[in-house]
């Protein structure tokens, strides 16, 4: 893996809306052909689970929903499921791949603008996968996802490891790397099974892990159950090298105040 990870103080959502609508039918193509190991063996099955504890008629809204795979998964279990994704060119393809699913709709905003217009009843379920960690204001999105969901509604994500996504991806060491500080940074989207130079650029905040539990408080969350999930015997087979540390981070909380 080269070091090619940098500081990116100038980002504005346009300019990730425009890296995601560049990196979606990679995406697509990564995840329904089983090339990213890490979306089937840890990201989508960790967030599944942390959903199980609802009722089966549950309605869901995924955030940053993407191509649509986990929100495809969803709509199998609850009554009704809805994707929420800033790019336009993912939900083309997860209306495309879905739209003969009839609990399942996927619209095209933020999920900031999404909550500012929506009046209809509130969501008993809120997910949403490696999509935080994208979000120039923390504060906005769950707020946003906070006022959509019913009170007791229970908001599960995932996320890279806060800790150990900076020492897998080598830039803990950088002169510009403070942990305890909230930084952006510009990286190739990169799978394991997949080489460097052919990665598209994409964004994403680091924020320690305090940050993540006092902007969920201060938003009205309570944190119920934090993961660290590792892949299973068999799964680390598949990986190129073995994981000697949790790479991504999964939390499930409960809206206890507006």
């Amino acid at each position: 893996m080269k070091n090619t990870v940098k500081i990116a103080k100038n980002k504005t959502l346009t300019d990730i809306i425009r890296e995601w609508d560049i990196i979606a039918p990679i995406r697509d193509e990564q995840i329904e052909t089983g090339q990213d190991l890490s979306f089937h063996h840890i990201l989508m099955p960790t967030l599944l689970e942390l959903t199980q504890i609802m009722p089966k008629d549950s309605v869901v809204i995924d955030c940053g929903s993407g191509t649509g795979r986990i929100t495809r998964e969803l709509a199998r279990t609850f009554r009704r499921v809805i994707g929420v994704d800033m790019s336009s060119v993912s939900i083309d393809i997860a209306k495309r791949h879905y739209e003969f699913v009839n609990n399942l709709v996927f619209v095209n905003t933020t999920i900031e603008k999404y909550a500012e217009t929506y009046v209809g009843p509130r969501y008993n379920v809120a997910t949403a996968n490696m999509t935080m960690m994208d979000m120039l204001s923390l504060e906005s999105g769950l707020q946003a996802i906070n006022t959509l969901l019913v009170p007791g509604g229970i908001f599960s994500f995932t996320i890279t490891h806060p800790l150990f996504w900076p020492k897998y991806w080598k830039y803990d060491n950088k002169k510009w790397f403070e942990y305890s500080k909230e930084i952006i940074i510009e990286a190739p989207f990169i799978i394991s099974s997949q080489r460097e130079e052919l990665a598209p650029v994409t964004t994403h905040i680091h924020r320690p892990l305090c940050m993540y539990a006092d902007k969920l408080r201060r938003a009205g969350f309570l944190i119920v159950q934090i993961l660290e999930p590792m892949p299973n015997s068999k799964a680390h087979d598949a990986y190129p090298k073995r994981w000697k540390f949790p790479r991504f981070l999964a939390m499930q909380c409960v809206k206890i105040s507006a």
